[in-house]
């Protein structure tokens, strides 16, 4: 898929991703969190499989969620992705995500080509199941430019990372750092 197809599907999802959290009336601009939040269990209901909501929430803007059962199955479906969508400049430089990866694809392993960019693998905080989004920390290993430069992004997570609400990564959040 040529790079300028790549480019605007990202572009277009970055649109769609801000559209929608612009249309939350329970969004402050003043803090980093409203003061409903932690009252989102009343508003929303609590999702009965936070999984499969995430997924369909993530879906809804376009995003995709492989679902592997180990290592070995993970370096498969990366493999396969990489090769369908024929991704050439791959960077990680998460210790954690290099293991796990093992060379199954060729990676990157320094920031020093942002420009040539197309996918980056980092690890995240949390998976909000509510609103199919991730919370991600500039403290983790990836710091921040590889989390939103290249138009891709593949997060590597686990089932246990997954919470009904915003609220619930930010207490995960405060407790952590």
């Amino acid at each position: 898929m040529p790079k300028s197809v790549i480019q605007k599907k990202s572009d277009q999802a970055r649109v769609e991703i801000l559209s929608k959290l612009k249309s939350q009336s329970d969004i402050k601009t003043s803090g980093l969190i409203s003061q409903k939040a932690d009252k989102s269990a009343t508003v929303f209901p609590l999702p009965k499989d936070l999984l499969l909501t995430f997924k369909e929430e993530l879906e809804k803007v376009k995003g995709h969620v492989h679902l592997c059962s180990g290592k070995e199955e993970l370096q498969k479906t990366l493999q396969e992705i990489a090769l369908q969508n024929s991704w050439d400049h791959i960077v990680c430089i998460d210790p954690y995500i290099l293991e796990l990866v093992n060379n199954s694809i060729a990676i990157i392993q320094n920031t020093d080509s942002l420009n040539t960019m197309e996918v980056s693998i980092t690890s995240c905080e949390y998976l909000i199941s509510q609103s199919g989004s991730v919370m991600i920390s500039s403290a983790l290993p990836s710091g921040r430019q590889i989390n939103i430069y290249p138009p891709i992004h593949c997060i590597i997570a686990q089932k246990s990372q997954l919470v009904p609400f915003l609220s619930q990564a930010i207490e995960g959040i405060k407790e952590k750092y």
